[in-house]
């Protein structure tokens, strides 16, 4: 996934990586800050600004923040995430930015903000996203699934067994029905219709 001018790189750890679509104005991904701090030490953490629950209120602090070194935006990330007001300097840059991780937000088809995808293109669920606890927990079973049922593995070939029948047909059984050898079909073509037919 995209890093560097489309980022703001929140965390360096070696567990696993995630990648948070978040929007500045948006009441859930204020509150996830805090747990994204208790991650931290453990997990690489990339934030996507996004503009898509606040659009023109998003957008100037959005593109202000892109726009920036990206060694400067965290300090600035958590700045405006308390509601503090960035002092806006958009650049044509910091928009484009913006509007291609929108795209990129749209065409993973999230439900909203805040949405965390992991590095192996994973969605955490909306449920365990309120807690660093739900996340980690999250991905150990993720992990765990992994482990014993990978990817890449290719499915094992076995021979097929014959299932016994539950109700073997004896061999010299008779059908249920027999139609006599002296039977008459139901319609007989009279003589005369025949002898036509053959003309």
């Amino acid at each position: 996934m995209r890093t560097g001018q489309y980022s703001v790189a929140r965390s360096a750890g070696d567990k696993a990586t995630l990648y948070v679509f978040s929007d500045p104005v948006c009441g859930h991904c204020r509150r996830l800050e805090a747990e994204l701090d208790k991650l931290a030490a453990d997990y690489t953490v990339h934030i996507l600004p996004v503009t898509v629950i606040g659009r023109e209120r998003s957008m100037p602090a959005v593109s202000t923040l892109l726009c920036a070194p990206p060694e400067e935006r965290l300090s600035m990330w958590k700045q405006a995430m308390r509601g503090k007001a960035l002092t806006d300097t958009p650049c044509q840059r910091g928009n484009t930015a913006a509007e291609r991780n929108n795209r990129l937000y749209r065409s993973l088809h999230l439900p909203g903000t805040p949405s965390i995808i992991d590095g192996n293109g994973e969605k955490v669920p909306s449920g365990s996203t309120q807690k660093a606890q739900w996340i980690v927990e999250w991905l150990e079973e993720l992990a765990a699934i992994e482990k014993d049922f990978p990817s890449n593995a290719q499915p094992a070939t076995k021979p097929r067994t014959q299932v016994p029948s539950l109700f073997p047909v004896p061999e010299d059984r008779k059908p249920l029905f027999q139609a006599p050898k002296d039977r008459k079909p139901l319609f007989q073509v009279p003589e005369s219709m025949r002898k036509n037919r053959n003309q």
